[in-house]
């Protein structure tokens, strides 16, 4: 499993970095969004804040934990741990996001469903 098991089931954002979630997820557009997956590096900056700004806009925020890399083990775990602790379940395999990704397909959206097991 990698990138391109994600690639089949999602169209990345235009930008690699932060995402602006004043235009880009603000459901101005044709975007439904109730999860914010992330992966990517550097666990401790971009996506440590990315993660951030998603649970103060009143996202459920999941982070693929084998799909990110840290600037060093000690920042990586650090950043991890913070997380999780702003969100409870925060940190998911790969395995399980392609999993709940695939049973979602098989059944409706319905609010509160977005990976919050």
């Amino acid at each position: 499993m990698g990138p391109d098991s994600i690639a089949r089931h999602v169209e990345p954002l235009h930008r690699p970095d932060l995402v602006d979630f004043g235009r880009e997820l603000d459901g101005s557009e044709d975007v439904h969004c109730l999860a914010l997956l992330s992966c990517g590096g550097l666990t401790d900056v971009c996506v440590h804040y990315t993660f951030v700004d998603g649970h103060q806009s009143d996202y459920f925020c999941r982070v693929i934990e084998d799909c990110v890399a840290g600037s060093s083990e000690h920042a990586h775990e650090g950043a991890l741990r913070a997380m999780e602790y702003l969100q409870t379940g925060a940190r998911r395999s790969l395995a399980e996001v392609l999993h709940a990704m695939d049973g979602h397909r098989e059944r409706p959206a319905t609010a509160g469903s977005a990976m919050d097991a």
